[in-house]
């Protein structure tokens, strides 16, 4: 059996009946956010905590921007003060643990900054006082941040293109580079990072897409850091652009949805690889992505249709495409909103007007600042047949990055056999873009569901008999 027929198999074993092809209207005009003529990435994250998705934009060459979530899918925006130009990512994390969203300032051409936030949409640089590494000519595409060694506090990899990488381990008041002391190597050329549980034994690994040579995955031994890339030829073509963790084949495990290229040189491509367990990974990227060769940027995964498997938005050169997923067998969206003309970077599959079902945010870098360059798409889908899960950690921390949230039948909780679907909060979603700290499911709306949350500090929570339809918290029992 080939690989395409394979995945086919395992993604309409977990697949619920079609609920009808999604349609999208372009509110663009509608949202109040203002036009910038550098837009990259984008994160969302629920800022002031009052459970909608506010949106965080790097602006390479400009301000940054925070847009508040006002609900009916308004936004009020002020600038991100302080920090060096050429932010590529603003990767979100509560990092001092005081319950509210931090930020790294990502930065391409300069040192990277830490803001710490204050819950109301105010961020105080604190790079000097934490200890991030001050780098003048400094490359980073994108930070990842989780708890790598379980002590319940965020630590942070630093990928730099231009020094080498180093892992950051959280002390409380400052950051400890580790990375000479566990033999991560301090490889050059690295365009971002990507933590996530890909053997599935509790601990986070690191993936390290790489611009000019080989990627890396770091598999996390307690402590110690084995490369498995190095013995998988899947990873030896060099240059990626970005990556996000997704269970695309619906057997429990978290594939690799990459973007492998480069800017120049021919672009860049969809690539699909599927975890085979233990962090084997097999290329399994669909005939219908490589047949209309495109220069893609960003490509994130989410039920947009919730029919139970995950679609793939990607942004290009040439613009914008929805695959829509049928049981392993991807096809272009029928009906384009608007999107398909417009270049687009950084990108979001992401519910930003509570409605349960997943809006399209991207953000164009052509145009000068009197046109627009944040593009939004409602989804138009509004049926019961969701539920989104929202990990509270230890503590409260609503920021739970590393968080598994596992789905069952009513009575199969913890039964990998019974597993109907699989979604980790890892960050990282493509290029230089930061997906919420919430799990979306596509479920039947006439049934109940338990609901298992696996924390990075090896706590975990659940929530039994869970109708659809509706946004619940999960949190950690201890």
């Amino acid at each position: 059996m080939g690989l395409s027929a394979a995945l086919a198999l395992a993604v309409a074993a977990a697949a619920v009946p079609a609920q009808g092809a999604p349609r999208f209207t372009d509110v663009s005009a509608e949202t109040g956010m203002w036009a910038v003529p550098t837009a990259w990435g984008v994160t969302a994250a629920d800022v002031d905590g009052d459970g909608d998705m506010d949106l965080l934009m790097a602006n390479n060459g400009s301000e940054n921007a925070l847009f508040m979530n006002e609900g009916g899918l308004r936004f009020r925006g002020r600038p991100i003060v302080g920090g060096a130009p050429g932010t590529e990512a603003l990767t979100p994390g509560d990092l001092n643990g005081d319950g509210n969203l931090d930020l790294i300032a990502c930065v391409w051409g300069g040192p990277s900054t830490l803001f710490l936030g204050d819950g109301a949409g105010r961020f105080v640089d604190a790079t000097e006082a934490c200890r991030l590494p001050i780098l003048a000519d400094g490359r980073c595409g994108g930070a990842a941040v989780g708890d790598v060694d379980g002590d319940g506090d965020l630590d942070v990899y630093l990928p730099d293109g231009g020094h080498g990488d180093r892992l950051l381990t959280n002390g409380g008041a400052a950051l400890n580079d580790i990375t000479e002391q566990v033999g991560l190597p301090a490889v050059l050329q690295s365009e971002s990072a990507l933590l996530a549980d890909f053997t599935d034994d509790g601990l986070l690994d690191i993936y390290v897409p790489r611009y000019d040579t080989n990627t890396a995955l770091y598999r996390n031994r307690e402590g110690l850091w084995q490369n498995l890339a190095l013995s998988n030829a899947v990873f030896a073509a060099p240059a990626q652009l970005g990556a996000c963790a997704c269970d695309v084949d619906g057997d429990g495990d978290l594939d690799l949805l990459c973007v492998a290229g480069r800017f120049t040189n021919g672009g860049a491509s969809l690539r699909l690889l599927l975890n085979m367990g233990e962090g084997e990974f097999v290329d399994a990227t669909p005939e219908a992505w490589t047949a209309e060769p495109r220069n893609y940027h960003t490509a994130c995964a989410g039920d947009v249709d919730h029919d139970g498997d995950l679609d793939v938005f990607a942004t290009s050169k040439q613009g914008c495409v929805l695959w829509l997923n049928d049981g392993g067998q991807f096809t272009p969206v029928a009906e384009d909103p608007g999107w398909g003309l417009i270049p687009c970077a950084g990108a979001l599959l992401c519910d930003l007007d509570s409605d349960g079902d997943l809006d399209v945010l991207v953000r164009s870098r052509q145009g000068d600042a009197t046109e627009c360059s944040e593009y939004l798409f409602r989804n138009e889908l509004n049926d019961g047949n969701w539920l989104q899960v929202r990990p509270i950690g230890a503590g409260g921390d609503r920021f739970c990055h590393g968080a598994q949230v596992r789905v069952y039948p009513v009575g199969g909780l913890g039964d990998a056999s019974r597993l109907i679907a699989r979604q980790d909060v890892t960050g990282l979603t493509g290029w230089c873009s930061y997906a919420p700290s919430v799990a979306h499911f596509g479920l039947p709306g006439d049934g109940s569901y338990d609901v298992e949350v696996r924390f990075s500090d090896g706590s975990s929570g659940v929530a039994e008999d869970v109708r659809p339809g509706r946004i619940i918290d999960a949190a950690s029992e201890g």
